[in-house]
């Protein structure tokens, strides 16, 4: 019950409810300090979201790449606009998985971890690393005809998947992804949505980091920083949660006390006075 209650937001979720308004910034970002309410704030804009939503959430067991935010669009908007990306995807896939090498060299070949040689009479090569040379780092030529590729394919789908209808995609704990996803987000995803066919597409991030933005995305971001709450946000809080003092003044003096001990931490708030609430239960219980 305690993690439904919630406090001291509205403006933050008016801002977003204008998200979806014809002429406002398609990209939100919510960032603050950990324990400051953003997972709060997110609950409740999923709540008060009238469209189509897709929420991708970083956590250690998931730690998401540039594709798989792709893929989770693609399979969380319910409709069958993807098709195009779906099969170029899955003909990526299949080539990661068998690669065919034909080589002619001389000398002896030194590393071939985990490549696949097939019909090949004879295979010599000289310092030579397969590995690198077929999978490569991300900004090889190879690696960025497939993010090109991907990132086309899934743009037009995207498009035609919103005729008619918005879609809000929120990214949770975006401080957990890797460099290249980020520099993904801003320089390929959000710059696109300041095209005409995804005006109906809105993006939400969540993230312990103010983002720097280059020239050309600021128009298209709006930057929402989350501040600690108060002591009268406190006091707002303990009596939505049945907290009971003698008076208005003990209420201050403890809200006082609860925003020394968390910096305003909704998460310590929280902890702090469902620890009093269940003393006070023990309290009223006992003989």
């Amino acid at each position: 019950m305690a993690d439904q209650i919630f406090v001291n937001r509205d403006e933050e979720l008016e801002r977003f409810r204008a998200v979806t308004q014809p002429h406002a910034k398609p990209v939100l970002v919510v960032c603050g300090d950990g324990g400051v309410g953003k997972s709060a704030l997110r609950r409740q804009m999923e709540a008060a979201c009238t469209i189509r939503k897709v929420l991708i959430e970083w956590r250690k067991t998931r730690p998401y790449d540039y594709v798989d935010i792709m893929r989770s669009v693609a399979s969380g908007s319910e409709t069958p606009h993807f098709e195009e990306f779906q099969q170029l995807l899955a003909r990526f896939e299949e080539a990661d998985r068998s690669i065919t090498i034909n080589l002619q060299t001389t000398g002896a070949i030194e590393v071939a971890r985990e490549a696949v040689l097939q019909n090949v009479g004879s295979v010599t090569a000289t310092a030579v690393n397969i590995e690198r040379f077929v999978a490569g780092p991300r900004q090889n030529g190879l690696a960025a005809n497939r993010m090109t590729r991907l990132t086309d394919a899934f743009l037009r789908c995207l498009g035609a998947a919103t005729t008619g209808a918005h879609i809000m995609i929120f990214l949770d704990a975006f401080e957990m992804s890797d460099k290249e996803t980020k520099d993904w987000v801003w320089s390929e995803f959000a710059t696109a949505l300041d095209d005409e066919s995804l005006r109906r597409v809105r993006l939400t991030v969540f993230t312990r980091e103010t983002p720097s933005l280059e020239p050309n995305l600021r128009p298209l971001v709006d930057i929402l920083p989350l501040a600690p709450l108060r002591p009268l946000h406190v006091v707002e809080y303990m009596r939505q949660r049945g907290v009971t003092l003698p008076g208005d003044a003990f209420f201050s003096v403890v809200a006082d006390g609860i925003i020394a001990a968390t910096s305003g931490s909704m998460i310590s708030i929280v902890t702090a006075v469902e620890a009093m609430l269940a003393g006070q239960n023990r309290v009223l219980g006992s003989p």
